[in-house]
């Protein structure tokens, strides 16, 4: 039986991967958690860290991006040698905010959370936003292992974060131009950018419920025809010269250069990480 100890088990993260793998007859389960109580709802207990990580095949840190490069120490000086760390985002591995030991192995994997383009009668599919009802793919990066270790590791991913369609495989830098760079520096902004700008014309007069459906209702046909199936001839010549003049006033020339940068990404990345060489 693989045995699994899971750190930061009560937090947000933590507890949904309890929910998920606490009955699995396939892993013996470990918990650590500060706050234990946050844990008395799924009846599992709460050990201390050397007893949870000693043995265990995969250490899981479901812990803020700032404190993992001091879990990571502590967690590693008691796992076995052929051991895998695992973390669930790659900021602070791509950082370096996480010591590479030559006996042990190193995994990151995080999901891409359900598509805008999920399609379901079932309201309980079409209100999950992060996963875990909803289908979903994830991402993967062996960043120190064998070949031979991405099966089990996928495996175990999967039933992490079920369910799931596919798994990608990538670099660490690769899953940081994807986020936070892309999904995290671009895209979150721009929405923050369009609730903004409906903000500020509600302020002008416009009733606010006729804004919503109007906004809301135009993001979907954008949606499709930049990133899905629509056809871009169905947008209107006057949508399309809108289009060019506002990409004009609101992005700045060369910003692809600017964000989208290894270099960047990796000072952005210690930042999020709050690691400091």
């Amino acid at each position: 039986m693989t045995k699994i100890a899971l750190i930061g088990a009560g937090g947000k993260v933590g507890r949904r991967l309890v929910q998920k793998l606490k009955d699995d007859p396939e892993y013996l389960m470990f918990y650590v958690e500060k706050q234990s109580e946050r844990l008395k709802e799924y009846g599992v207990t709460v050990s201390e860290m050397k007893d949870a990580v000693e043995d265990a095949d995969y250490v899981v840190l479901a812990v803020p991006d700032r404190l993992i490069q001091f879990v990571s120490k502590e967690v590693t000086q008691y796992m076995k040698e052929g051991a895998v760390l695992m973390t669930l985002d790659p900021a602070a591995t791509y950082s370096g905010a996480i010591e590479e030991l030559p006996h042990l192995k190193y995994v990151v994997l995080h999901p891409n959370h359900p598509s805008v383009f999920t399609s379901s009668s079932d309201p309980e599919v079409t209100k999950d936003y992060w996963g875990g009802v909803a289908p979903m793919d994830m991402v993967c990066t062996l960043v120190k292992g064998e070949e031979a270790d991405k099966k089990e590791v996928e495996i175990l991913a999967k039933k992490m974060f079920t369910p799931v369609n596919q798994v990608f495989w990538m670099t660490a830098e690769q899953m940081c131009l994807l986020e936070p760079g892309v999904v995290e520096l671009v895209t979150a902004p721009l929405f923050e950018a369009m609730r903004e700008a409906m903000e500020r014309i509600i302020e002008m007069g416009v009733p606010r419920e006729a804004a919503h459906s109007f906004v809301t209702g135009h993001l979907r046909p954008q949606l499709h025809t930049s990133f899905g199936d629509a056809d871009p001839d169905n947008m209107s010549d006057g949508a399309k010269a809108a289009l060019k003049r506002g990409m004009s006033l609101i992005m700045k020339p060369g910003w692809k250069e600017e964000v989208l940068n290894v270099d960047f990404i990796k000072k952005f990345t210690r930042e999020i990480a709050d690691f400091h060489e």
